[in-house]
């Protein structure tokens, strides 16, 4: 069986507050990708809004932030992606919520 690709993330945001680190899973990259469309995104190409996109989308998945996407910008001062990620246990540290 070939080994799953996990990525996480983790963010700064202004106040100095640390969340993740965070699981992107398929449905915050779908999530991303149907407000790509509705907005004419180019996820393509623009590499700082698809990270900034789906850090959003899996912290408000799963209730790390209530804040809304245009205002978690606003407080947003970094995005660490680590993709094959695990913690230091071997095991995925976050649980999928599939309700979005």
């Amino acid at each position: 069986m070939a080994e799953m690709r996990r990525t996480m993330i983790t963010v700064e945001l202004a106040d100095g507050k640390i969340l993740g680190p965070e699981r992107v899973i398929f449905a915050d990259k779908m999530r991303l990708e149907r407000s790509a469309k509705a907005n004419k995104w180019d996820i393509g190409r623009d590499e700082f809004r698809t990270q900034s996109f789906l850090a959003w989308a899996a912290l408000e998945r799963t209730k790390r932030t209530a804040l809304k996407y245009d205002e978690f910008l606003d407080k947003l001062t970094d995005v660490v992606f680590e993709a094959n990620a695990q913690d230091e246990d071997g095991e995925d540290p976050t649980t999928a919520d599939t309700s979005a």
